[in-house]
């Protein structure tokens, strides 16, 4: 789960960086949706969905909710 989403963020971050997003703002959202025509498609996609996948698992999503004890 967490590897999934650290793995999605490298590559968001690479991502930002390859399209000459500075450093101190690469991770953070509004920059990155302003820049989202200047990043690479394939590795935001696959990055985005990483994250989703691995935070996903750690909050129990559905339908990642499957390791959560029944209420």
């Amino acid at each position: 789960g967490i590897a999934l989403a650290f793995l999605g963020t490298v590559l968001l971050y690479y991502a930002a960086r390859q399209a000459g997003i500075s450093e101190t703002q690469a991770l953070d959202w509004p920059v990155l949706v302003a820049h989202a025509d200047a990043l690479d498609p394939a590795v935001t996609r696959l990055g985005i969905a990483l994250v989703v996948l691995g935070y996903g698992a750690k909050a129990g999503l559905v339908p990642l909710h499957a390791w959560l004890p029944d209420a």
